[in-house]
């Protein structure tokens, strides 16, 4: 149970927010995409490895990943943050939440063919 409402909690706890300031036009919404596009590709991975028997744990670079995007939502949601430091976590926090996202597929994809063969 602890293994699934951890990354759960994670994803509320940025996309809840996120969302809001989207809405606030306080955040980009073509990086909130990115964010979202990303936590629903990987969650559909994982569910559907899964529903094969493939276990894939939380790599170091998702949980890095996760602390950044938080990092940056609280950099735009406090008040007087110069917008150079806005900007810059946010694009920390995009490299890592590309990174991370490509890493599971990429590590799928070698469990999938270590389970076939």
């Amino acid at each position: 149970m602890g293994a699934w409402l951890d990354p759960f909690s994670d994803k509320l706890l940025v996309i809840a927010p996120m969302v809001v300031l989207v809405a606030q036009g306080e955040f980009p919404w073509w990086a909130a995409l990115i964010i979202i596009g990303r936590e629903i590709a990987v969650s559909l991975l994982r569910a559907w490895l899964g529903s094969r028997k493939i276990s894939m744990p939380a790599a170091m670079t998702g949980k890095v990943k996760a602390v950044l995007q938080m990092v940056a939502i609280v950099f735009y949601i406090l008040p007087g943050v110069p917008e150079w430091v806005r900007a810059g976590s946010l694009a920390l926090a995009l490299v890592f939440t590309i990174w991370s996202g490509a890493e599971y597929f990429l590590g799928a994809r070698s469990r999938l063919e270590e389970a076939a063969g």
